[in-house]
């Protein structure tokens, strides 16, 4: 049986074009609330390109950028060069992890903390815990995606997303449950998720009955909600999560 880490390290997750969505209009904190899961505008605050990313640094800056934690202002964005370095640190992870965790490989369809494919829940926890950060929650039931925040006792939350992190969406009105994704990496305001059991982004592997896809989604600190730029929706955001 093919592991999800041999999923990844097959170069389902490796070999992708990080370039963020293109930008073409602008945006308001009045438009970005009380909108979820309706038609928006386009984001603003980002280049087209790599190559006029530069002209637009100090304008992204000047707004309060999401700065990486092992960086400074003065180096700028440069599109997150330790990206592929973290990637590379998943795969070895990921292999690593494969002669300890055993049960991902006989019983695939179930995460380590019990979450059943193909719910979002199953995808984060089998991707967190496949990087190496086994999810330790305060309750062993009533765990739904948005609650995942508040539940989880060995992460805290954070306003500055990187690779690794977790994204817990809020309900909305056909979504009682919220949802959640895990953090692949983020340019600028632009944060790529990888998620199960929703129809946003591009499709990645599947593995244990699930699709894994890749999603763009624009968050600007301060803000409540998300902007989805694959299916053009709007939804609330509860928060993202970091390891502790």
């Amino acid at each position: 049986m093919i592991t999800l880490k041999q999923k990844i390290f097959s170069g389902a997750l490796a070999n992708e074009e990080k370039t963020p969505p293109p930008v073409s209009a602008s945006i308001t904190r009045k438009q970005a609330a009380g909108n979820f899961g309706a038609e928006a505008p386009w984001p603003t605050l980002w280049a087209t390109t790599r190559s006029n990313a530069t002209s637009v640094e100090s304008t992204v800056f000047s707004k309060g950028p999401l700065l990486s934690r092992r960086s400074s202002p003065g180096a700028g964005f440069r599109w997150e060069k330790d990206s592929m370095k973290k990637l590379t640190t998943l795969v070895l992870a990921l292999l690593t992890l494969a002669a300890t965790h055993k049960s991902l490989a006989t019983d695939a369809t179930v995460s380590p903390n019990g979450f059943y494919s193909p719910q979002c829940t199953y995808g984060c926890d089998m991707l967190t815990s496949s990087y190496g950060w086994l999810l330790k929650f305060s309750v062993n039931s009533g765990r739904d995606a948005r609650l995942w925040p508040s539940l989880i006792v060995n992460g805290s939350l954070t306003s500055n997303p990187q690779a690794g992190d977790i994204m817990a969406l809020d309900a909305w009105d056909t979504n009682p449950d919220g949802h959640v994704g895990w953090v692949w990496y983020r340019q600028g305001y632009w944060v790529r998720i990888i998620h199960t059991h929703m129809l946003a982004g591009q499709d990645q592997f599947t593995y244990g009955g699930a699709t894994f896809r890749a999603a763009w989604f624009y968050y600007v600190p301060g803000w409540t909600s998300v902007y989805c730029y694959d299916n053009g929706k709007w939804y609330p955001l509860k928060a993202f999560v970091t390891k502790k």
